[in-house]
């Protein structure tokens, strides 16, 4: 995967290696005008801000990658989904099974 922009408010946030890389990414401090500017196949947003950002988005034909929660409620996420197949867009909940017992013991045996 190549990073090829970033929305934070400044600039000093993103890590050195990508800062110092041969591309760094377009930095914006705004991420609607990311959105608006760049091409992108994919995006990934904060939770706090799932529901704006991914509408915002879906309404542009770009996929995004979301982390739980994923909506406030049920409603914000049909609205969502819909979005998506209206515009032939993927919306992906991923989501860390960090502390499910299995995966646990499972790491258990390896670190």
């Amino acid at each position: 995967m190549k990073i090829t922009a970033v929305s934070t408010m400044e600039c000093h946030q993103l890590p050195e290696e990508l800062l110092n890389g041969e591309n760094p990414p377009a930095h914006y401090q705004n991420w609607t005008d990311m959105l608006e500017k760049e091409e992108l196949e994919f995006v990934s947003s904060i939770p706090i801000h799932h529901f704006e950002m991914v509408k915002y988005a879906l309404q542009r034909g770009i996929n995004v990658v979301c982390e739980k929660p994923f909506t406030r409620d049920s409603k914000e996420s049909k609205e969502l989904l819909q979005l998506s197949k209206q515009n032939n867009s993927k919306d992906i909940i991923d989501f860390e099974w960090r502390y499910f017992p299995i995966r646990v013991a499972y790491a258990a045996l390896f670190f």
